[in-house]
């Protein structure tokens, strides 16, 4: 073994394997190592010859640093809620006590008050308009109706007269918001300006009626017309509504006239399909969907309905890359354990249809809430119980969480089925209980914020930006976190 000291000195503290050279009578390997192994400062560099044993050398674990940046207060009661705005410029917090606060990202400091006409007992959710000037309140069980506040002038524009349980999607110039409720089955277009209602998206019609008495006594569950769905979607695609359902076909809508321009098969009949693809599978630029059809992969213009890549069997469909130009597939690979399979992912470029990577194989992942990219699209985290950080570059397992597994801790709660979020760059991991930690992306326990609970959220685009409940749950503490 051969050891050369260099004079110039390194700054990062891991070791770096750089590339092996293959000569005509032997294989050196170079290793560089920082000056936290050589005493004098320098780096090393060592030729090995492949003949000798290596030095015992462990790569030292990454360092965090952690600075509480603010204490955001001023709620009387519980926080319920916490969101960034797209730009991740600024916080909304939402409190039991019926007030969303917005503020300054950067240093904490407050921007606006906003004092909502709904009660929010236990469950609150805010939404921000794509161009960071509205937001769009709804409280569950203990709301009026979705409010949409202007952030800038601190003004309730209008409370839109929709059902409890609402979920919302703005559309992207910002005009106008698509509701959905568990109540009604259907999606309903609201203009925000005026609070009217646009349109109606009728996904799963009312089952008709074959009077009192039959309608009471008669079982109709096994009739098509009369199935109630678990499930129900709607997204705007690109200058469209889709809406889909685990009953009936999917459906492509025209906003403008609230008229059907196109039934869809994004899914096929069998279990297995109506399993995995429920829901709306959309790439981020709302142009493409992914169906799920005789087990064959399909991507549709949103635009019209049409098919406009068929990619064969490639497994089932999962999310979209953050820049919609890859798409994530699974396929089910059984073990010999007495429960769970193996998830096989691998990523497709949609433009040509060609496989571009395979993943090394991970824990089953039963639905596409358990999967999150990372902003950057270098890191995907898979999350059931425990979590495995999958490198979107090498297809490799990067790290592993261990964690307990998810089991119902109460009727009204889960223990251990909080969800991980990913920072933007993919280098830090949290898991939203109490209190909240922090993993590497190789799966280092990086650290315990003891004051830190949930809910958590990383800023969408300042990677070394968090936000969480403080511990007496009535303020929220903003915190730096720099990962070395």
């Amino acid at each position: 073994m051969q050891v050369v000291d260099s004079s110039n000195p390194i700054r990062s503290r891991l070791l770096r394997l750089s590339l092996f050279a293959l000569t005509a009578t032997t294989t050196v390997a170079w290793l560089v190592v920082s000056s936290d192994i050589n005493p004098n400062g320098n780096a090393v560099a060592m030729a090995v010859n492949p003949r000798d044993q290596l030095p015992n050398l462990i790569t030292p674990s990454p360092a965090i640093h952690v600075r509480l940046k603010g204490t955001l207060t001023g709620h009387a009661k519980r926080i319920i809620e916490l969101a960034f705005s797209p730009d991740g410029e600024n916080i909304a917090t939402g409190s039991e006590d019926g007030i969303v606060r917005v503020w300054n990202a950067r240093g904490g400091e407050l921007q606006a008050t906003l004092i909502c006409v709904g009660k929010y007992h236990w469950a609150m959710n805010i939404v921000w308009s794509p161009d960071g000037q509205m937001i769009a309140i709804d409280g569950g069980y203990g709301g009026k109706g979705l409010e949409i506040w202007d952030v800038r002038t601190v003004k309730l524009k209008v409370v839109l007269a929709t059902r409890k349980l609402t979920a919302v999607d703005w559309s992207p110039d910002s005009k106008t918001v698509l509701t959905t409720t568990i109540w009604d089955h259907v999606g309903k277009l609201w203009d925000v300006e005026t609070g009217s209602q646009l349109a109606t998206f009728d996904q799963d019609p009312a089952c008709p009626s074959k009077g009192f008495w039959k309608d009471l006594y008669n079982n109709r569950a096994d009739d098509p017309d009369c199935q109630k769905p678990l499930h129900l979607s709607a997204r705007f695609g690109d200058g469209t509504v889709i809406t889909a359902s685990d009953v009936h076909p999917a459906k492509v809508w025209d906003p403008s006239t609230g008229k059907l321009k196109k039934i869809v098969a994004l899914r096929g009949e069998g279990s297995g399909e109506k399993w995995y693809l429920n829901d709306i599978v959309l790439s981020p630029d709302r142009r493409l969907v992914a169906g799920y059809f005789d087990k064959e992969v399909a991507l549709l213009d949103t635009a019209t309905g049409e098919v406009k890549h068929s990619l064969g069997k490639i497994g089932v469909p999962m999310a979209f890359s953050p820049d919609s130009k890859m798409l994530l597939t699974t396929i089910r690979e059984p073990t010999n354990r007495t429960m769970g399979d193996w998830d096989q992912f691998k990523l497709y470029d949609i433009a040509t249809g060609q496989l571009r990577l395979t993943f090394e194989r991970s824990d089953l992942t039963l639905y596409r809430r358990d999967l999150q990219w990372s902003a950057d699209g270098r890191t995907i985290i898979v999350a059931r119980g425990g979590a495995q950080l999958l490198d979107a570059r090498t297809g490799r397992v990067k790290g592993s969480i261990s964690y307990r597994a998810c089991t119902p801790e109460s009727f009204f709660g889960d223990d251990g089925c909080q969800p991980f979020i990913l920072s933007a760059d993919g280098r830090m991991a949290a898991k939203v209980t109490n209190p909240i930690r922090l993993w590497s992306d190789n799966g280092t326990l990086l650290t315990t914020l003891d004051n830190a609970h949930a809910p958590a959220e990383f800023n969408p685009t300042d990677p070394h930006c968090l936000i969480t409940r403080s511990r007496d749950k009535k303020s929220a503490l903003l915190w730096e976190v720099i990962v070395d």
